[in-house]
């Protein structure tokens, strides 16, 4: 990739970063979440880690059952709170 392209991907990635941002700042599920926290006398620092991957055309992409997520109990309890359900609950 040329430093062009480089940087459009760039661009691309933030614009995706502030519309998941603007999604999670804008729940008004999540924020009356953290509020109840909050009432209960705990600090809330929520950090979202997110997996970007970004193929130029032609390149393989790996299949969806080719990729495995391992979730602690920390990670059902936060996706059962924002009301995200795994497959293997479903």
């Amino acid at each position: 990739m040329d430093s062009k392209e480089n940087e459009r991907i760039k661009e691309l990635i933030t614009g995706l970063a502030n519309a998941i941002n603007s999604v999670f700042s804008e729940s008004k599920e999540i924020r009356e979440a953290l509020k109840v926290i909050e009432e209960e006398g705990y600090h809330v620092d929520l950090v979202l880690a997110s997996v970007t991957r970004v193929l130029k055309g032609g390149q393989q992409e790996a299949q969806d059952s080719d990729i495995k997520y391992e979730f602690n109990n920390f990670d059902k309890s936060f996706l059962k709170a924002v009301k995200i359900k795994l497959d293997s609950e479903q």
